[in-house]
């Protein structure tokens, strides 16, 4: 008896995982350089794992949400751009959807969503734009870019005021009181 429990601690011991093989770009590296001839496939199917596990961590709820999503753009393909057959590299177009609830007085026991208040946007000093607000207060924001590096800030901008939003959680932008009326 005491042997097997020996054995079984061992055996346990021996499936804890070497954090150096958990790591994906440890081992495409390492695969890289072991098989030189097949390096550039190997560091290309790296980046596009890589790629995918950005755009799932993006994914949130629907509502008052940052989300990012991916469609790829093949060079030359019969059929759609899922089709077996391709000529050329693949490219990924990246489209950005965030949605913001304008609200007077949060922290009330029901805030008041206001509508139709025309916003400027800027994520960036190229990408920006106007949206409104609709009749429950959500404003929609969408544009493309062509990597899948999530923005971490968003200005936006009435006639009588500038706000800073973070993009992480729930995106609830709180007007000033003298907005409100």
């Amino acid at each position: 008896m005491l042997k097997i429990i020996i054995a079984l601690v061992f055996i346990i011991s021996g499936c804890v995982v070497n954090p150096k093989y958990s790591d994906p770009k440890t081992i495409s590296e390492e695969q890289a350089q072991k098989y030189p001839q097949n390096a550039e496939q190997i560091r290309e199917q790296y980046r596009d794992y890589e790629k995918q596990q950005n755009i799932q961590n993006s994914q949130s709820s629907p509502k008052n949400s940052y989300t990012v999503t991916d469609e790829k753009i093949s060079g030359w393909s019969v059929g759609s751009p899922d089709a077996v057959l391709h000529l050329g590299s693949n490219n990924y177009k990246y489209h950005h959807k965030i949605n913001v609830t304008l609200v007077c007085d949060k922290n009330s026991f029901s805030p008041k969503p206001y509508s139709h208040k025309k916003l400027k946007w800027k994520v960036s000093d190229s990408i920006y734009g106007v949206t409104q607000a609709s009749l429950i207060g959500e404003a929609n924001l969408y544009f493309n870019t062509e990597t899948s590096d999530r923005f971490h800030k968003i200005t936006m901008s009435t006639d009588q005021n500038d706000y800073d939003i973070g993009l992480d959680g729930y995106l609830i932008l709180e007007l000033k009181k003298n907005e409100c009326n």
